[in-house]
């Protein structure tokens, strides 16, 4: 019997005897088989490389984030803290003002 094209089913002759041309195109067909899982292997090893990249670069970012957020709120303190040291400020003044006259 013999294989039908698309089928992974292989009727060939028992013990897998390769005859003639028939066997010439089966192990054509396994070399190029053979290419192309190479292939889709070294394929896979690149985009596995990818990924483990992207991941860091993620953690990287996530880190850099991070660091704005908290440089962000220490600004935002420093901002808020402004009018209070303004008055304590004109506060002082006005004390040394007073305590040389």
């Amino acid at each position: 019997m013999r294989r039908r094209r698309g089928s992974l089913r292989d009727d060939g002759p028992a013990g897998g005897a390769d005859h003639g041309k028939s066997g010439q195109r089966h192990r054509g067909r396994n070399t190029k088989t053979a290419r192309a899982l190479d292939l889709v292997v070294k394929g896979t090893e690149v985009i596995g490389t990818m990924v483990d990249r992207i991941s860091g670069a993620s953690v990287r970012q996530a880190d850099s984030i991070i660091q704005i957020r908290q440089s962000m709120e220490m600004v935002s303190e420093i901002v808020q803290e402004i009018p209070q040291r303004r008055r304590s400020a004109a506060s002082s003044e006005e004390l040394s003002r007073r305590h040389r006259y």
